[in-house]
C-alpha cells in the first residue's frame, strides 16, 4: 500500500489523469441519460393531461396504456444506458484507486471500456480542470492506512453529495410539475379522471424517494466503518 507521499505523486501521473478524465466523461454521459429518464417520466403524463384539459383527447384506457408503455420503454432504455456508463465509470475509478493506492483490486478491469477515446474527448473539451490533486485530503506525512482511509471517506462524501443532488432533481421536478397540473385542474373544474395520467409520476416519485433515502445512508454507514483502515500498520522493513 502507498503512503501519503506516494499517493500524491501517483495521482498526478498522466496515465491516472487520463483515467480520471475518462471516468468524468462516463459519469457525465450517465447523468444525461438519467435526466432524460426523468423527463420521460414527467413530460408524457403532463402533456396528455393538458390535452385532456383542452378537450383534444379524452380519458381512455387504450391511450393510458399506450402512454404508459411508451414511458416504460423509454425509461428502461435510458436506465440501462445510464447504468452501463455508470458501471464503466466506476470500474475506471477503481483502476485509478488501485494504481494510486498500490492495492491490486482484482475487479478493477478496463476490458471493453474505451478509456482513451473518453479521456481524449473530456480533456479536449474541459481540460484537466479539477483532476489535478484529486485526493486533496492526503498529506505527505500520512501512513498508508491513514491516507487510503481518508481517500475512501472523501469518495463516500462525494457519492452522497451526488445522490442527494440527483434526488433533489428527480423528486423536486416531478413534484412541482404535478402540483402545478393539479392546481390547474382544480381551478378549471376538470373531470377528476384527468388525474389518471399523473399516476406514473406518483410511481416515479415514490421510487426516487426510496432510492434517494437509502443511498446516502449506505454511504454514511460505509464512511463510519472506514476509520478502521487507518489503524493498519505495515510490517517493519
Amino acid at each position: 500500500m502507498n503512503d501519503g507521499k506516494a499517493i500524491i505523486a501517483r495521482q498526478e501521473q498522466e496515465f491516472n489523469i487520463r483515467l480520471l478524465a475518462a471516468q468524468r466523461r462516463l459519469y457525465s454521459k450517465a447523468k444525461k441519460f438519467k435526466y432524460l429518464q426523468i423527463a420521460l417520466s414527467i413530460v408524457p403524463p403532463v402533456v396528455v393531461t393538458f390535452l385532456q384539459i383542452a378537450g383534444i383527447v379524452t380519458a381512455d384506457i387504450v391511450l393510458f396504456l399506450a402512454v404508459e408503455a411508451a414511458m416504460m420503454c423509454g425509461a428502461a432504455f435510458c436506465g440501462r444506458a445510464a447504468a452501463k456508463n455508470r458501471d464503466c465509470a466506476a470500474k475506471v475509478q477503481q483502476a485509478f484507486d488501485s494504481d494510486v493506492f498500490g492495492i491490486p483490486f482484482g475487479f478493477a478491469s478496463l476490458r471493453g471500456i474505451d478509456v482513451e477515446n473518453n479521456a481524449d474527448v473530456e480533456l479536449g473539451s474541459r481540460g484537466d480542470k479539477d483532476l489535478i490533486n484529486w485526493y486533496s485530503c492526503v498529506r505527505e506525512d500520512m501512513r498508508a492506512g491513514e491516507a487510503i482511509s481518508a481517500c475512501q471517506k472523501m469518495n463516500c462524501r462525494w457519492s452522497k453529495h451526488l445522490v442527494m443532488r440527483y434526488g433533489a432533481v428527480s423528486i423536486g421536478v416531478p413534484a412541482l410539475a404535478m402540483t402545478v397540473v393539479v392546481l390547474l385542474i382544480l381551478n378549471l373544474d376538470v373531470d377528476a379522471m384527468t388525474l389518471v395520467f399523473l399516476g406514473a409520476m406518483l410511481e416515479w416519485l415514490f421510487d426516487r424517494m426510496i432510492a434517494t433515502g437509502y443511498c446516502p445512508d449506505s454511504c454514511a454507514n460505509s464512511s463510519r466503518r472506514l476509520p478502521a483502515i487507518g489503524m493498519i500498520t505495515l510490517p517493519a522493513a
